[in-house]
């Protein structure tokens, strides 16, 4: 795991959540023109509907449309179930933010934390598909996946959800868990796009990424990391913390810099291999990279068939 540095635990600023929708609003008219073009493209994909092929059930959320449930599934078990249908017209997006203590990193600057940035990506593909027609589903994933309401998107509404609670007392994710969690959930086709820092002590966190690879038309993984993990700072003896386990240590950063390069270099290549092995789309992110320019060639990587 990559260490973080130990900072003051006081935000120095805030991202308040009208701030957070109006960085949305910004970044979705910017790529407005991506979207005329036809930034998704047309995929065999599922929606609810009276027409089309009955292609499987899945679990009831709130905010589902009722006239889908499957009454006589309710009847025999008393489980609610939809209904899902076959169209070409429409594509679906299950979209999955990483909330876990890491992704606050730097956590006394939160518009420059990697969970902030992940959200502005997340939620600007969420608004470009409602625009579209598309159906989208959003989850956020720290000790447990939650399933956020369906409906119209609202970059306010989502804010409201990933920015509760005390960063402080985020839990760890474990990937392997919430993954093989989020694949009980998904229904079949669609598309799949998760945005992790992907730190997890755990060697096989990535295993359940070939499950969902059969779940999902296509698996996309933003690998998020902030400048100073990609590359450790300068500056001499500092104190470091586990954001994750919380264990501290005192650490010369000059005599561990090319340690630590080796260090995440080997991190990347796992992670990319993991990814490349379960025929997932890798795309690693720095976020001190326009999100612009990221959501851009995102875009473009997914109007490609892949091979």
């Amino acid at each position: 795991m990559v260490a973080s540095e130990l900072r003051a635990l006081a935000p120095a600023e805030t991202l308040s959540p009208e701030d957070f929708a109006a960085q949305v609003e910004a970044l979705v008219l910017r790529l407005g023109e991506r979207l005329r073009r036809g930034g998704f493209g047309t995929h065999a994909s599922l929606r609810r509907g009276s027409t089309g092929n009955f292609v499987e059930h899945r679990p009831y959320h709130p905010g589902d449309e009722i006239r889908w449930l499957d009454w006589r599934v309710l009847a025999r078990s008393d489980r609610y179930r939809i209904r899902e249908r076959e169209h070409e017209s429409r594509l679906r997006c299950d979209l999955l933010l990483d909330r876990s203590m890491s992704m606050h990193y730097p956590l006394d600057r939160p518009r420059e934390a990697k969970l902030a940035y992940a959200a502005r990506l997340l939620a600007a593909l969420a608004a470009l598909a409602h625009a579209q027609g598309d159906s989208v589903s959003l989850y956020l994933a720290d000790d447990e996946v939650e399933v956020l309401p369906r409906g119209a998107f609202d970059a306010l509404h989502f804010a409201g959800h990933w920015m509760k609670g005390d960063p402080r007392r985020s839990g760890h994710t474990r990937l392997q868990t919430c993954l093989e969690s989020l694949a009980t959930l998904l229904p079949k086709g669609g598309l799949l796009v998760l945005a992790s820092d992907l730190l997890d002590p755990d060697p096989h966190a990535l295993l359940p990424l070939r499950l969902l690879r059969t779940r999902a038309l296509r698996v996309v993984v933003l690998h998020l990391l902030h400048p100073e993990e990609r590359e450790l700072p300068a500056l001499g003896l500092r104190p470091f913390i586990d954001l994750e386990e919380g264990g501290e240590l005192l650490v010369d950063t000059a005599a561990q810099a090319q340690s630590y390069a080796r260090a995440m270099k080997d991190f990347l290549e796992q992670c990319r291999r993991a990814c490349e092995g379960a025929a997932v789309d890798y795309f690693p992110v720095s976020t001190g990279e326009d999100a612009f320019d990221v959501l851009s060639r995102l875009l473009a990587e997914l109007g490609r068939a892949r091979t």
